[in-house]
């Protein structure tokens, strides 16, 4: 399971239990947009200087 999914799972399952309030479909666009991000770099062989945070 890649970050983005692991990522994606931990929140659902924060949520199913209250914890958390999110846009599902928000939440679904903006892991696509980093996850595409990360694999531009990752292409470029830059991914390790990558910050997650700069995506978000």
């Amino acid at each position: 399971m890649n970050l983005p999914d692991r990522v994606y799972e931990n929140i659902t399952t924060s949520s199913e239990k209250g914890n958390i309030l999110y846009d599902e479909s928000a939440f679904e666009q903006a892991i696509s947009k980093w996850s595409q991000a990360l694999n531009i770099l990752a292409k470029d062989g830059d991914c390790a200087h990558a910050s997650p945070l700069l995506f978000i």
